[in-house]
């Protein structure tokens, strides 16, 4: 895909689409992989995001599922730290972009 975008050919679709819908596939999906490492996902989301919104839902689904499978690989749980992580959704005051936040406690990004 970055060579795509690096190369101006990136194809975006502009559909309708659901956040929540989005939000609970990827509850359902990485459930199994987050139960495993004894993790608790939490997703918290603004309830503007319960309307259709327009915008390209394989991307978005594609860019939250590196990011939380990304903390998923490199959060733990030790004897002192409960390996929580947290996934936020809100409205940028910027109508038509969002804010996607996660917060775990691994080594990686910030």
């Amino acid at each position: 895909d970055f060579s795509k975008i690096e190369a101006g050919k990136m194809q975006l679709e502009y559909l309708a689409f659901d956040w929540l819908d989005i939000i609970k596939e990827l509850a359902e999906l990485l459930a199994y992989q987050a139960n495993n490492k004894k993790l608790k996902l939490a997703f918290y989301f603004s309830s503007e995001l319960a309307i259709k919104q327009l915008g390209d839902p394989v991307r978005l689904r594609q860019i939250l599922l590196n990011l939380v499978g990304n903390a998923l690989k490199f959060t733990k749980t030790t004897a002192t730290l409960s390996g929580l992580i947290e996934v936020s959704i809100t409205p940028s005051e910027q109508p038509g972009f969002y804010l996607i936040g996660v917060k775990d406690n691994g080594k990686g990004m910030s």
